[in-house]
């Protein structure tokens, strides 16, 4: 290998943790979340969960859950909001202040990079064949949280929904003031 090539493999190699910070998503680390709910921990589990990712871009901090139920199509929203909202309470503490619950721990999310309040939960549901995905996506206004959260047939990118900032849905539970 020449010098000029030794160096130009030296500069791309020192310069190559600033390329993450520049991407537009980036993984985060949850070892507690995938030791406990990883998909490939306990095979054949309802939830698991599949990754973190901060999408720089637009700041949004989404956890990924792959969902199976086997329900009756009529009670399929039902079931898909009340176990995300489950989900969304025991991760994020505006979602528990939300609807009135002691947040129970902050120990379940790593929050050295970014913290729990800023958690959206985006499910992956295959129920008897059927394809959907929904997200929850607590936000302060004016000193009031409001959980966001819809509920999609098909397959869609979570990054898609939420960069479209269409939040005009028709779930949003009453506004709580702390």
């Amino acid at each position: 290998m020449s010098q000029k090539n030794y160096i130009a493999l030296c500069i791309l190699l020192f310069l190559m943790p600033c390329f993450k910070a520049f991407s537009e998503e980036v993984v985060v680390p949850q070892h507690t979340l995938e030791k406990n709910l990883g998909c490939n921990t306990k095979p054949g589990q309802s939830i698991c969960f599949v990754n973190a990712v901060k999408y720089i871009k637009n700041d949004l901090y989404v956890l990924e859950f792959r969902v199976k139920f086997d329900v009756e199509p009529k009670d399929i929203f039902k079931t898909i909001r009340l176990n995300m909202t489950q989900i969304s309470i025991m991760l994020n503490p505006m979602t528990a202040r939300h609807y009135g619950v002691k947040f129970p721990s902050s120990k379940i999310v790593d929050e050295n990079i970014y913290p729990a309040s800023d958690i959206v939960v985006f499910f992956q549901v295959m129920n008897r064949g059927e394809q959907y995905v929904s997200y929850i996506y607590p936000v302060e206004k004016e000193g009031a949280t409001i959980i966001y959260s819809k509920i999609f047939v098909g397959d869609y990118s979570v990054l898609k929904l939420l960069e479209k900032g269409d939040f005009n849905d028709d779930y949003q539970p009453r506004q709580h003031r702390p």
